[in-house]
């Protein structure tokens, strides 16, 4: 969070000293340059902690698991997996869900979907698909299946 802050200014800390990602948010999904300079600070402990927690996960001797890594194909940590499953759902769902999950407004929002990789562009990389437009359920439901298919 140093780094971040000494990158960024005082401006995207809370008075608790935090991180205020809407407003860090704010300056990196308008400008490519400093989404870039953000991605070389965080991906090299990225990429450390994800490693640690996979090298644990396969200590226990799990059969499966499983790492939420929300840009994995844009950082081209897909090589640390044997497989990869990607949520889908259309567009103007995706846009609702994050303006109301992070109360952003269009633009915000659709400014943070421009920064990924289009999603048909990850579903052509899939391994498996997770259908997300029919609500938790019917997504936990999807998840339960794939996970039990993976273990046999």
């Amino acid at each position: 969070m140093k780094k971040i802050a000494a990158a960024f200014g005082a401006r995207v800390l809370r008075a608790d000293g935090s991180l205020d990602r809407k407003a860090l948010g704010d300056i990196v999904f308008n400008n490519p340059d400093q989404l870039a300079q953000l991605n070389a600070i965080d991906h090299p402990y990225l990429r450390d902690a994800i490693n640690d927690a996979l090298a644990a996960a396969k200590a226990t001797g799990a059969r499966v698991v499983v790492g939420e890594i929300p840009l994995l194909y844009e950082t081209h940590y897909e090589t640390g997996f044997d497989g990869v499953a990607v949520v889908t759902l259309p567009p103007n769902m995706q846009l609702e869900r994050l303006m109301a999950r992070d109360g952003l407004t269009q633009a915000q929002a659709q400014a943070r979907i421009n920064a990924q990789m289009p999603l048909a562009d990850k579903i052509a990389k899939a391994d498996f698909l997770i259908d997300n437009s029919q609500g938790p359920a019917a997504r936990k439901a999807q998840v339960a299946d794939l996970l039990g298919q993976l273990a046999r």
